[in-house]
């Protein structure tokens, strides 16, 4: 067993990578594969993820974050070390490809985003609102996407939502 993982691919074809399993420290290389009714083990990541974010498919994967500021990229069956994102960043939420990535949030509260291109993270607009282990979702992760809820202080959670159109943030109805 273990928690924090990256993941990324679909209901028939998804990848678990990384994580940890509660040992004061620990932190898994550990790659699983879901082919839509088992899991099977696959080749370990590089690094080690834990409170990180993922996106992609199980055949382009792509994992960054958690705790230190690692990406990766996954083939299928290998990980390859990419550039890094420009500080190290946990608990944040992450949408889209191995070509085009959103990263948004994360410990300890941060407004912080950055925007993948493929091949380099940039800084970009910061969010309204620091928050810790938000979730994102949305199409183009450069153009629209959502980030709703986390941690807003210790023990602390919001259901503040706020949406990127590609250049900034803007306040949206808050989560039930």
């Amino acid at each position: 067993g273990r928690s924090a993982m990256g993941t990324c691919g679909s209901a028939a074809a998804a990848v678990a990578n990384s994580g940890h399993n509660l040992t004061p420290g620990s932190g898994l290389k550990i790659t699983e594969l879901w082919n839509g009714t088992s899991w099977t083990t696959g080749n370990d990541s590089n690094d080690v993820h834990k409170y990180c974010g993922g996106g992609g498919t199980q055949a382009a994967g792509i994992i960054a974050g958690g705790p230190g500021a690692n990406n990766e990229h996954f083939d299928g069956t290998n990980w390859s070390t990419e550039n890094d994102l420009p500080s190290p960043i946990s608990s944040n939420a992450m949408n889209g490809t191995q070509a085009e990535a959103y990263i948004a949030g994360g410990d300890p509260y941060s407004t912080a985003t950055y925007a993948y291109d493929g091949t380099s993270w940039a800084a970009s607009t910061v969010m309204s609102t620091g928050r810790s282990g938000p979730f994102m979702t949305g199409g183009n992760p450069n153009t629209s996407i959502v980030v709703a809820g986390g941690l807003v202080l210790p023990g602390t959670v919001t259901n503040l939502t706020e949406m990127r159109n590609g250049t900034s943030w803007s306040t949206q109805g808050n989560l039930t």
